[in-house]
């Protein structure tokens, strides 16, 4: 996949076939990341993604990508929402093929492989990534809430294999195992404990006030990886416009 985030420098990519996760506590910008900083520019750059956003309402969402797209802010996308939607509908439709929506609150295992095939025979190939936002709003088969998140990562594991595509996970942290937010929490803060099965697992931090989002790559089966998460990597994040920007290294608590 391509390297929008200027990430591969320190051995942090997204491959086909393969699993991975984004991790955080609450309002610490994981949708964000997902929607700014991954789907849209990998559709600027000629990828396809199908994005199951259970999580967050089709309002939120799109008017979240529109912010992406055009570069406005937020309120004023929102603005233009509340008054016929058309501008906000023209820059949405420039994403066609390139981001396809799923606003489906309780998403099974059926539902992803339908709504899967249901792209593929729209547009002659599956998607380039599969989103999945979040884990714990996927409709399991097992009563027991964390046997349900393990087998949705193995469902999603499955689903990677079977079509080529890169599965992204987002999933939360334990909000009472660590509270710093404006740095990334460890591996071991995790939900559910469900890490075993991506390749790649990041989790993040916000410091909303210098809009500074932090990555950590806790899990990193192709590159740098530390479970503490006290290394991590700061993005410059324009919260309103869902842009993001590279930064020099900045060692954690400096």
């Amino acid at each position: 996949m391509p390297d929008v985030l200027e990430l591969e420098k320190y051995g942090i990519s997204w491959h086909r076939g393969q699993v991975s996760m984004i991790a955080g506590w609450p309002s610490v910008g994981k949708s964000v990341l997902a929607v700014g900083g991954l789907a849209i520019p990998w559709a600027r750059a000629g990828m396809k993604s199908l994005y199951f956003s259970a999580d967050s309402d089709e309002y939120t969402t799109l008017k979240r990508a529109a912010a992406a797209v055009t570069g406005q802010p937020q309120s004023y996308v929102k603005q233009q929402m509340a008054s016929g939607w058309s501008e906000v509908q023209r820059s949405l439709d420039e994403l066609a093929g390139g981001v396809s929506f799923s606003f489906e609150t309780d998403p099974t295992y059926d539902h992803l492989y339908a709504e899967t095939i249901a792209f593929f025979e729209m547009w002659g190939e599956y998607p380039d990534a599969i989103f999945v936002d979040n884990l714990m709003d996927v409709a399991g088969e097992n009563e027991n809430e964390y046997g349900g998140m393990r087998d949705t990562n193995k469902a999603a594991k499955r689903l990677a294999r079977l079509t080529g595509s890169h599965v992204i996970l987002l999933h939360h942290c334990n909000e009472d195992k660590y509270d710093k937010i404006h740095y990334p929490p460890p591996r071991s803060a995790i939900t559910g404990k469900v890490s075993q099965k991506a390749e790649l697992v990041i989790t993040l931090g916000l410091d909303e006030e210098q809009g500074i989002q932090r990555l950590a790559p806790v899990k990193n089966r192709d590159g740098k990886q530390d479970r503490s998460a006290q290394f991590n990597i700061p993005l410059r994040l324009d919260f309103e416009r869902v842009r993001y920007s590279t930064m020099d290294y900045i060692p954690l608590g400096q």
